[in-house]
């Protein structure tokens, strides 16, 4: 059995944060040394994530400035204190891992040299729903010795919806598309009708403002590599 460290940002998620703890409780004894969790709250200005008891180990940390759409920052944070060794799912805050797919993951067989992406469906019917685009499996050492982690470019110029496929691009550019995998589990996708802070509400989407910046930093960036870990953070719990 493989470890795996699920990673998740946190951005005012207190319900769905209890939702996920109530997920992974459901969870077999025996993978509590398999499976651990790892929150990152980006700057969340109230209800920051705090503990709650989920079965697995759990930690927590919090990046000290409240950046727009600074998930892809909390992602790197939480991968470079993974364990080494480990495998990583990561995933945002209203994607449930539910106990069939966890136990695919912890058991199946996986290259270390591919990278899995994930079906998905939808809460409360469990109806299939497209592919969420930045849900990812792969070990620890692929994310930073060969993808190179998000890019926080686009946080230290202000923030911006829409940077997963620069990250989806890293992806593909290291491994190929022959080796990008759907793995033939499901994630469940909460909505926020089902609770309602599963997702961020507090910030526009897709903003001309969004794109324009998106554009510039492309730009700017050029072929160079990615840059991570570049805010301050500290672990809160435990």
């Amino acid at each position: 059995m493989r470890r795996v460290t699920v990673v998740t940002a946190y951005y005012l998620n207190k319900g769905m944060m209890a939702k996920q703890a109530e997920n992974f409780r459901s969870y077999p004894q025996k993978w509590r040394g398999a499976v651990e969790w790892i929150v990152v709250d980006d700057g969340s200005p109230r209800d920051p994530a705090e503990a709650v008891d989920c079965g697995i180990p759990l930690s927590v940390y919090r990046i000290g400035v409240d950046v727009p759409w600074s998930q892809d920052c909390a992602r790197n944070i939480g991968a470079h204190e993974a364990q080494d060794g480990c495998w990583l799912l990561l995933t945002d805050m209203d994607h449930l891992i539910p106990e069939k797919t966890m136990h695919h993951v912890l058991t199946c067989p996986l290259e270390k040299g591919k990278v899995y992406k994930f079906q998905r469906v939808s809460a409360p019917g469990m109806e299939p729903y497209k592919p969420h685009p930045n849900s990812w499996l792969m070990s620890k050492s692929m994310f930073w010795d060969r993808v190179g982690g998000y890019d926080e470019r686009f946080s230290l110029a202000g923030g911006a919806y829409g940077t997963d496929a620069d990250f989806r691009n890293w992806c593909y550019a290291a491994v190929g598309e022959q080796n990008i995998e759907y793995l033939p589990v499901p994630l469940i996708r909460v909505p926020r009708e089902v609770i309602p802070d599963a997702s961020t509400t507090t910030l526009p989407r897709k903003t001309e403002a969004d794109g324009i910046l998106i554009k510039q930093v492309r730009k700017q960036r050029g072929g160079k590599k990615q840059i991570t870990l570049a805010f301050e953070y500290k672990k809160v719990y435990p």
